[in-house]
């Protein structure tokens, strides 16, 4: 095994002894008994021998002990709420892919009313794309690939359940490969009373 000198002192333990009449010099490690130094040879051919009495695969799994930072996770009664949220509301759709539902700390109804905002900014943003054929292309496509996805659907003006609408604005990166035009919502726009989503 080869390591760097950054470890090297970190394995050391107490535990160091000398061989009489010779240069040898064994030490203990958290790895295994380590063993320096030369040795006197009269032939010209040396032969250089190195043992070890320990498991490789126990040495391995100390080495790993020692390097392991134990963290502990201070919970705080929020992030156990959301925790037991996501184990209780999680699934699988027909693709395999995990979904949940999005989590509010209050009632919806009380975030307020945005829909003529959101519409005010998608209609200000149509007349802009609409200048720049390019990217309205673009843009729809981004759009229909939401719609296909499941991430947005179409809404009617005769709403039976709470909604909240969330203003976007596209955002064109040329420099992405995959994902030159996309839409990003303002996660800085709350309700009037201030409530944020979970």
């Amino acid at each position: 095994m080869l390591l760097g000198v950054e470890v090297f002192y970190e394995l050391l333990i107490p535990g160091q002894f000398r061989v009489e009449n010779s240069c040898l010099i064994f030490q203990n490690t958290v790895l295994v008994l380590c063993c320096s130094g030369c040795v006197a040879c009269e032939k010209e051919n040396g032969v250089h021998c190195v043992f070890s009495t320990n498991d490789l695969d126990y040495s391995i799994r100390k080495f790993w002990e020692i390097e392991a930072v134990e963290t502990e996770l201070n919970k705080n009664s929020e992030a156990v709420i959301s925790e037991g949220y996501f184990q209780k509301n999680r699934s699988r759709d027909e693709s395999g892919r995990y979904t949940i539902k999005m989590p509010l700390k209050e009632d919806p109804s009380c975030l307020g009313e945005y829909k003529e905002i959101a519409l005010k900014r998608l209609n200000s943003l149509w007349k802009r794309l609409e200048r720049e054929p390019v990217y309205l292309t673009s843009y729809k496509a981004v759009l229909k690939e939401y719609e296909d996805l499941s991430h947005m659907n179409e809404m009617t003006d005769q709403e039976s359940q709470v909604a909240y609408y969330k203003p976007h604005r596209r955002v064109y990166g040329p420099e992405k490969a995959a994902t030159k035009l996309r839409t990003n919502y303002f996660q800085c726009f709350h309700s009037y009373n201030k409530s944020k989503i979970l």
